[in-house]
């Protein structure tokens, strides 16, 4: 036992030492296990110097003198420090093929083990559930093959996710709405992937709004239904009472939803950087960026404190007929919600009250909802971005205009000049977990471009695309210019143009950032509502006379005024100082006084840049250098013996080789390790 301790503690001081000398992270395990083979092989040399034995070509006397006791310890340490360099060395071959991090360490592992077992487990029934349906080849490489597989199993595509449950039915919902990235055929299966499921059962409902309220539910409701009113993949909503009688609903999320959609998000990940690197299909459509964004909106969908955001900002560019449920915020939680109960029928089954109104009543209706979605865009930046039919529910309008005790919503602003100021019916918009975000560059630009369509400017649209994704390399302007002429008149009156626009830049080289086609997207989900509201709504129709406008509000000088005041701030400063500079540049160079000086290194990340590689290259010829000057040392002949037929040139010689050894080993760490040993040129100032 004391030797295997005594033996546990010498390697893991040396693999300490080793992993000093080799001047990088490198894994403790790997240096521990080095070490520890090392010292089983290195130690019967040790016995045999610690015994005054026979060295090979070292005859070491009977008689033992001082001198040469001496020379025999250096001997030792000297082989001691070789020891500790050919660990280095293998250390620097190992970081070399298996890099550091490769594989987890022992603490990890173990730690890790049982959530990998599980993970494993997962991901061979999902496998499995891919070969079942006969999709294996999409996710291995296939000679020759340079696309996604035919059409036909669009199909089986979507029962697969179907059988992958609820994280993978949401990744088919999400691809279903990238008509830029897939073929129209695998658009429409995904289009079909519903994720409704049984309700959990009351007491489990219960046990879970107790845990987000944080107090019994009878404290905070008058009474809540057992039923569900409505129960989804994620979340299920019932509907409730407050105590002072206003009605509200419940939107709770499923006890394990979380916990069950974010291990599914690690096996997306891994699948989705799978095949693009091992299929070409993968790799066109950039199936680890679709996963990373999936997952992002995912985590962002299971956060109902978000979706409140969500819904605030959209209320706050709401108005009219158009209106967004009152929230309860001091009972929402970030798996809660508490929201008014909206009396009505979505447009998906309200025929009958649709039935009811004149043309002119559902032409407005539909303008109302396009202006105020056009509003969400371009003015707030936060915008509905699944406005179907099921999505917007149609009530009377004396339903919720009274403001209900206790409510808490952000006010919107007035009615605006067009709209009825007391219409039959209001809308209610759903379900804020998928939203857009714009910035205000990608706000602006998107106005412009709808203000070119509305004058069928050609030039000033493609400007205003340009402005919005970015040139591509290698662009011919007047073709793109002329093509986008068409498309604007081949569209017509139909969210069509919406997607004929995304081929056209898709085609041209343009790469089309997820919010932007967001947005593009949204506006082709809106035309089946506004058409429910009213079959002859011309929407690129609508665009054009709204964005105009909308672009002059915008425009308008109180608004130009506070963009330019908040500019103006930034540059106050430097304007006020301008005068005495050029005064000062202006005296002289009226005395001939006038000098420019340029430093070449004033930016931190060049002196930083030059320095590591001047610092590199010295060790790299220190190394050399002292590897040379050791051989000629030990190849020497003559000098005064150190011990037996060892002389102390011979000692000097291993010792500098040594040195460059090491050195040399250590450059050769730094390179493979993962560390950045010089700056990245891209990183520096221009």
């Amino acid at each position: 036992m004391f030797i295997a301790l005594a033996t546990i503690v010498n390697a893991l001081a040396v693999a300490w030492a080793a992993r000093r000398l080799a001047g990088a992270p490198v894994g403790w395990g790997r240096a521990f296990v080095v070490s520890l083979l090392a010292g089983w092989l290195i130690s019967p040399v040790f016995g045999f110097v610690a015994q005054a034995g026979q060295l090979p070509g070292l005859a070491v006397p009977a008689t033992v003198t001082d001198p040469d006791k001496v020379g025999i310890f250096l001997v030792a340490a000297l082989l001691g420090a070789w020891m500790l360099a050919g660990e280095v060395a293998v250390l620097a071959v190992l970081e070399v093929f298996i890099p550091t991090g490769t594989f987890p360490d022992m603490l990890t592992w173990v730690r890790d083990l049982p959530a990998q077992l599980r993970r494993n487990r997962r991901l061979s029934s999902i496998l499995l559930i891919i070969a079942r349906h006969g999709l294996g080849g999409m996710v291995r490489r296939r000679p020759g093959h340079r696309d996604l597989p035919h059409a036909a199993i669009a199909a089986q595509v979507r029962d697969a996710l179907i059988d992958g449950g609820v994280t993978f039915i949401k990744l088919g919902q999400t691809l279903a709405t990238r008509a830029d990235l897939l073929p129209p055929a695998y658009v429409a299966e995904l289009s079909q992937l519903h994720s409704e499921v049984p309700a959990e059962p009351w007491e489990t409902v219960h046990a879970a709004l107790t845990a987000e309220l944080g107090r019994p539910v009878e404290e905070v409701f008058a009474s809540v239904d057992q039923a569900a009113l409505a129960a989804a993949s994620v979340a299920q909503v019932h509907a409730a009472t407050l105590p002072d009688g206003t009605e509200v609903v419940l939107k709770i999320q499923r006890p394990g939803a979380r916990r069950d959609a974010l291990a599914d998000l690690d096996i997306i990940i891994r699948l989705a950087d799978q095949m693009e690197r091992m299929t070409s299909w993968g790799k066109r459509i950039g199936a680890r960026e679709l996963a990373a964004g999936f997952a992002a909106s995912l985590r962002e969908e299971l956060d109902y404190g978000i979706e409140v955001a969500n819904m605030d900002a959209i209320a706050r560019t709401s108005a009219g007929s158009v209106s967004v449920p009152r929230v309860w915020r001091h009972l929402c939680t970030p798996r809660l919600i508490v929201m008014e109960r909206v009396a009505g029928q979505p447009l998906s089954r309200a025929h009958e009250q649709l039935a009811t109104l004149t043309g002119q009543q559902r032409s407005d209706l539909a303008g109302q909802l396009f202006d105020s979605v056009l509003r969400q865009m371009i003015t707030g930046g936060v915008f509905h971005a699944d406005l179907h039919p099921g999505n917007i529910v149609l009530t009377r309008a004396s339903t919720g205009d009274a403001s209900e005790p206790g409510a808490d919503r952000p006010a919107g602003p007035a009615s605006r000049p067009g709209e009825p100021e007391n219409p039959a019916y209001r809308m209610t918009l759903l379900d804020f977990g998928s939203v857009g975000r714009l910035g205000r560059a990608s706000r602006d630009s998107i106005g412009l471009l709808l203000a070119a369509f509305e004058r069928q400017d050609d030039i000033a649209a493609a400007d205003a695309l340009i402005e919005l994704l970015g040139r591509p390399e290698g662009l011919d302007d007047r073709m793109f210019e002329r093509d986008l002429g068409l498309t604007m008149l081949r569209a017509g009156g139909s969210a069509r143009l919406f997607t004929d626009l995304l081929e056209l830049v898709l085609s041209r080289g343009f790469t089309v950032p997820p919010q932007v086609a967001a947005a593009f997207r949204a506006m082709a989900t809106l035309e089946g509502s506004l058409r429910s509201l009213d079959p002859h709504f011309d929407l690129v129709d609508a665009a054009r006379s709204r964005a105009g406008s909308l672009m002059a509000e915008l425009l308008s000088p109180g608004q130009l005024r506070t963009r330019l005041e908040g500019q103006l701030a930034t540059v106050i400063p430097g304007l006020l100082r301008l005068p005495r500079r050029i005064d000062r540049i202006a005296g002289d160079l009226q005395s001939g006084e006038l000098t420019i000086n340029v430093r070449s290194m004033a930016d931190g990340n060049d002196r930083a840049f030059v320095t590591a590689a001047l610092r590199e290259a010295g060790n790299a010829l220190l190394a050399c250098a002292l590897a040379i000057a050791g051989v000629i040392l030990m190849i020497g002949q003559g000098g005064p013996a150190l011990v037996g037929i060892i002389s102390v040139h011979s000692f000097l010689g291993a010792t500098l080789l040594l040195f460059g050894f090491v050195l040399g080993a250590r450059l050769l760490v730094a390179e493979f390790s993962g560390r950045q040993a010089l700056p990245r040129r891209g990183a520096m100032s221009p």
